[in-house]
């Protein structure tokens, strides 16, 4: 099973005891104001949780400024305090205009907790650990902004897929750098069939000696 999969998987069954206990707070905060806080880097989420905040704004459950089902950039920060022996005291979440989403990263930061995917860098004590997760669906504007700042971020398209005589979508995440890549080189292979196309035959302007 990917690490992925375990993850989803674990935000939709119940977990132990101690995890389900840990209280969810959600509130404004500025992480800088943590005494001493421990910066968590972590590359989440995936097309799979990303196509969750899809659907709160298709249906409705979410309502942001300046973000649709098609298009969206929502860092959600948030915080633990962790003991030394790596049990979580509390988790609080940022607030986010959106109790759908709020209550989801409350739900992927408890899932993270139960795998064990948080992992004490103190030796004494109770510790802050901030950390954010961002869900971002786009295009290349977004990717090329997105990359400027963080890029190995990800992001998530609807690439068409054509099928027979359908034409369908697919959710295809990548990181922002990745995306860059991705369309320099599909916009250099436009370019390239339609100067073959204008060519033809001929040798554009080039001819053998």
């Amino acid at each position: 099973m990917s690490i992925l999969a375990a993850l989803i998987l674990a935000l939709v069954q119940p977990g132990p005891p101690a995890a389900a206990e840990i209280p969810v707070d959600v509130g404004r905060f500025d992480a800088s104001e943590f005494p001493e806080p421990i910066r968590l880097e972590r590359r989440m989420p995936e097309a799979v949780m990303v196509g969750r905040v899809e659907e709160m704004l298709s249906d409705g459950r979410c309502t942001l400024a300046g973000a649709n089902d098609r298009r969206f950039n929502i860092v959600v920060p948030f915080a633990l305090l962790m003991n030394a022996d790596g049990t979580t005291e509390t988790v609080v979440v940022h607030e986010a205009g959106c109790e759908a989403l709020e209550t989801f990263v409350g739900q992927i930061v408890l899932a993270q907790i139960r795998r064990g995917d948080f992992r004490p860098q103190h030796r004494e004590g109770e510790r802050w650990y901030v950390s954010e997760l961002g869900f971002a669906m786009g295009n290349r504007a977004e990717a090329v902004a997105i990359a400027a700042d963080n890029p190995d971020r990800p992001i998530c398209r609807r690439e068409e897929l054509a099928l027979g005589s359908r034409v369908r979508t697919q959710r295809v995440c990548k990181t922002a750098a990745e995306w860059v890549i991705f369309d320099a080189d599909r916009e250099q292979l436009r370019r390239d069939i339609q100067n073959s196309g204008r060519c033809g035959n001929s040798s554009c302007g080039y001819e053998d000696n």
